[in-house]
């Protein structure tokens, strides 16, 4: 039997056993994505039926799940982000009052790089790389 990990989403799928609906909450709840909160100790459930966890689904929901009732998520991957490199100029005006001043906009880190270290070797050493994702 596999151990779960605390944190990690799981499927959680309450089995129907043609009893009448005892737990409408549960039932509700079966076949969505739950985290698991913390294993239940031997005075929370009973012993034989061990390991059993508290589990939380997405919606604020609390319950309590066997370890058979529990199966790994496949969760979508989510598309990489576009980022954007800008390289800015960050010097102190007065003492009060920083200034940004913007330069130039890149789209890999290599580019930003060198765009950085060619305006330092000019001006000096006040200029930043800034990561900033791409609106889709």
């Amino acid at each position: 039997m596999r151990t779960k990990r605390i944190g990690v989403p799981y499927r959680f799928t309450y089995p129907n056993y043609g009893t009448p609906e005892t737990h409408p909450d549960y039932r509700a709840h079966s076949n969505q994505i739950v985290t698991i909160l913390r294993q239940l100790s031997n005075r929370e459930c009973d012993p034989e039926c061990q390991p059993m966890w508290r589990i939380v689904a997405r919606d604020g929901w609390v319950g309590s799940a066997h370890s058979s009732e529990l199966r790994a998520a496949k969760l979508p991957k989510l598309p990489k982000q576009k980022m954007l490199f800008i390289v800015c100029r960050f010097w102190l005006k007065s003492k009060k009052q920083p200034v940004q001043e913007f330069f130039t906009v890149h789209t890999t880190f290599n580019r930003a790089t060198y765009q950085c270290d060619k305006l330092t070797n000019k001006f000096g050493p006040t200029f930043i790389i800034v990561e900033a994702p791409l609106d889709p």
